[in-house]
């Protein structure tokens, strides 16, 4: 049976809090539910040590929300990307799917893993905005454009969220076109709609929203979600 391994131990960290963190719990909830009766297994890596030690389940939604609950331990970056450039290709050689999927690109396995390995581009903003993003600590924009080159270079395949992101890996990384697929972010629709809902208007109330016109930013505050623009 064809079978992906799609990392989840990014939610072990502060980016569960962050935009990464919300497309890989959703991602691993969708594939759970489109493969349920198919031929294709999707297991979660829901722990990874750098010893390549690792809990591996099948149930994916039982993974994100304890990984994902408030109470649940945080590790630091440092921590998690450590354990996937040590520990994921032992893991992989143990599990031997056919594909491994890491939805944050922020760590580069040192070893090949005896598979397939996809990863996602999210954006390529420190090399496009590199007066905003980039300092000693990552080796000015040579070194991240260095850092970001083997990221996905070093990736069987490349999934990009927008065009944009496919067109900057191609003319600033010089990935391979062909490498490169588009696949757009969804949209919950149970909880994003056109369609007012019954609770709507006690929501707007509590907070002195029902007589007046608002717009409802939901982007940070840093300069690249331009809040200056917003209203």
């Amino acid at each position: 049976m064809p079978t992906a391994l799609i990392d989840l131990s990014v939610l072990s960290t502060a980016a569960r809090l962050r935009g990464i963190g919300r497309y890989v719990a959703e991602l691993a909830l969708g594939l759970a539910e489109v493969s349920r009766g198919t031929r294709v297994r999707v297991l979660g890596l829901e722990r990874l040590g750098v010893t390549g030690s690792s809990r591996v389940t099948e149930d994916l939604a039982g993974a994100v929300q304890r990984l994902c609950a408030a109470d649940a331990p945080l590790r630091s970056h440092t921590q998690w990307a450590s354990s996937i450039r040590l520990g994921l290709a032992p893991t992989a050689h143990a599990v031997a799917p056919d594909v491994v999927h890491t939805g944050h690109p922020g760590a580069t396995p040192l070893r090949r893993l005896g598979c397939a390995r996809v990863t996602t581009c999210h954006d390529l903003i420190p090399l496009n905005h590199p007066r905003h993003h980039v300092s000693y600590r990552s080796g000015f924009r040579a070194g991240r454009q260095r850092l970001d080159e083997r990221r996905f270079h070093a990736a069987d395949h490349v999934i990009a969220v927008s065009q944009a992101s496919a067109e900057d890996l191609v003319r600033l990384l010089g990935v391979c076109q062909d490498k490169v697929t588009v696949v757009y972010n969804g949209v919950d629709s149970e909880c994003f709609g056109s369609e007012p809902r019954v609770d709507d208007r006690s929501v707007r109330v509590r907070h002195g929203l029902d007589e007046n016109d608002y717009v409802l930013c939901v982007g940070g505050a840093r300069w690249r979600k331009n809040p200056e623009r917003a209203p």
